[in-house]
C-alpha cells in the first residue's frame, strides 16, 4: 500500500475520532441520582456506594457512584430507564490505630433504602439516610455474622437536597456537561423527583 492510500486511511480514522469526541450526549433517556450517607460518627468517611440494575429480561449492570468523603454525598450520572437498588455501601475511617468501618451488603442484611424506577428522564433524589448508631461499636463478628443490630439506617427527615445538589453541581458537573444546565435548572425549579415515590406501589 503506498503512502497516500495511508494518509487517507488516518485521516478517516481521525475525523470519526473527532466526530465521536464532539457529539453532543443524548440526555433525553438517561437520569441522574444523588443522596447522602451521613455517619453517627463524625469520624467515618463514605468510601463506596454501588448499585445495580433489576430487570427480569436482561442481565444486571453494576455501576460504582461518584462519592465525597467526609460529607457523605454520592451521585451518579447516565442511568438508563429501569429499577437500580444499592447493593453494597461502605464507611470507614483510616486512624493511627488502623481502620474501623461499616458495611451493608444486600445479601447479607436485606433491601436497603436506596431504591430507585426510573421511569422519565430527570434528577433523582435518593434520599439522605443516617447510621442509627456508632458504627465503630460494631464487632468484627457482628460485622462478619451480619446480626441484625449491625446495620440501622434511619431516615433523615429535615434533609436538604438542594444543598447537597448543589454542591455537587459546583464542585464536580463541568461547565461543558450536557448535565450542567439541567441540574442548575431542576436546583431554580426544585424539580428534582424523590426516588422513593417511584417504587411505592
Amino acid at each position: 500500500m503506498g503512502k497516500k492510500p495511508i494518509l487517507l486511511l488516518l485521516v478517516f480514522f481521525l475525523t470519526v475520532c473527532l466526530s465521536c469526541a464532539t457529539t453532543p450526549k443524548d440526555l433525553s433517556q438517561l437520569a441522574f441520582i444523588f443522596g447522602r450517607i451521613e455517619s453517627a460518627d463524625g469520624d467515618m468517611a463514605l468510601e463506596t456506594v454501588d448499585f445495580i440494575s433489576c430487570s427480569l429480561h436482561e442481565k444486571s449492570e453494576s455501576w460504582e457512584a461518584y462519592a465525597h468523603r467526609q460529607k457523605g454525598y454520592f451521585w451518579l450520572n447516565d442511568l438508563k430507564m429501569g429499577s437500580y437498588r444499592a447493593v453494597r455501601f461502605s464507611q470507614r475511617n483510616w486512624g493511627l490505630g488502623g481502620s474501623s468501618g461499616s458495611y451493608y451488603l444486600l445479601n447479607k442484611y436485606g433491601p436497603g433504602p436506596f431504591m430507585v424506577r426510573i421511569q422519565k428522564p430527570g434528577v433523582y433524589y435518593m434520599g439522605t439516610y443516617k447510621y442509627g448508631m456508632n458504627p465503630k461499636k460494631l464487632s468484627v463478628a457482628d460485622v462478619l455474622l451480619g446480626t441484625p443490630a449491625t446495620f440501622s439506617l434511619v431516615k433523615v427527615e429535615n434533609d436538604n437536597p438542594q444543598e447537597i445538589l448543589e454542591w455537587i453541581l459546583k464542585n464536580k458537573i463541568s461547565k461543558k456537561s450536557p448535565w450542567y444546565s439541567i441540574i442548575e435548572k431542576t436546583i431554580k425549579e426544585r424539580s428534582w423527583i424523590n426516588a422513593e415515590d417511584t417504587i411505592k406501589l
